[in-house]
């Protein structure tokens, strides 16, 4: 079985750059305002018999960017397992 990497807050302070991130998120919504960005209905599957849900959305500014946010959410992950939910 595969291992999942579980970042941590501080994990995440330590990778990114919080100035850079505002920065692209202005850019991210003046494109959305000029009308450059495109977003994909999201898609979201309820997996009834673990108590969970998947979610799927992506989108693309024009300019310069692709991407896509998969969320995988299980109700009893922090009791069963000590994952975040």
């Amino acid at each position: 079985m595969s291992e999942i990497l579980v970042l941590s807050a501080s994990d995440i302070k330590k990778l990114v750059d919080m100035r850079a991130i505002i920065g692209a998120v202005e850019d991210a919504f003046r494109a959305y305002g000029r009308g450059a960005v495109k977003l994909a209905p999201i898609t979201l599957a309820m997996i009834d018999k673990y108590e969970g849900e998947l979610e799927i959305k992506s989108g693309y500014v024009e300019e310069y960017c692709t991407a896509t946010k998969i969320l995988l959410y299980y109700k009893d992950n922090l009791v069963k397992y000590g994952l975040p939910l």
